[in-house]
């Protein structure tokens, strides 16, 4: 698969719905041979769609067969879901419709989720940490008390120090931000 298709792929499912991104995929398929060669477009155009589009097309493979189990299943189960036309869903491989419910689930059912590393469902989160640190400072004082009082104080550089083994823990006054 050519980078430049990665890139375009990985891109569109930052933006795009999930049903805008399959018809991006199956276009990038035309130009991107090994990206056709990754997935089987003849079986994921039979199996994905909105809902309405793939009832009447069962409907219609119902005329064609002798015994249509797949499709008498197929719609079977898509009259006892509650699933509206406009849903985008999956029919497996038994018949049974699924909702497809964003992005990555997209990539998997395709096949594409592994080979693009995709990570659509993790989001960045900047976690506030703290933790302990020891050193020594060397501070000039006429007693002890007075020494701490500098080496405390807000004048007294911090000295380089070393991690306290297992100090570090998620500080609780500072939210967690996610974007």
């Amino acid at each position: 698969m050519q980078d430049r298709t990665v890139r375009l792929i990985r891109n569109a499912v930052k933006h795009l719905p999930v049903r805008e991104l399959y018809d991006y995929i199956m276009v990038l398929c035309e130009s991107d041979e090994a990206l056709l060669e990754a997935i089987d477009t003849s079986e994921v155009t039979t199996v994905i769609g909105f809902a309405s589009d793939l009832v009447n097309r069962m409907r219609g493979e119902l005329n064609k067969y002798e015994w249509p189990s797949f499709e008498i299943r197929c719609l079977k189960a898509l009259d006892e879901m509650d699933v509206s036309e406009e849903d985008f869903i999956f029919i497996d491989a038994y018949g049974y419709p699924q909702p497809i419910k964003d992005n990555a689930e997209l990539l998997e059912i395709i096949g594409l989720g592994k080979i693009l590393g995709c990570e659509m469902n993790k989001k960045q989160y900047r976690i506030p940490l703290v933790w302990e640190m020891y050193g020594l400072v060397t501070v000039e004082a006429e007693s002890e008390q007075e020494a701490i009082k500098i080496a405390l104080g807000p004048d007294c550089p911090l000295p380089e120090g070393n991690y306290v083994d297992d100090s570090i823990k998620v500080d609780d006054i500072t939210e967690i931000e996610v974007f």
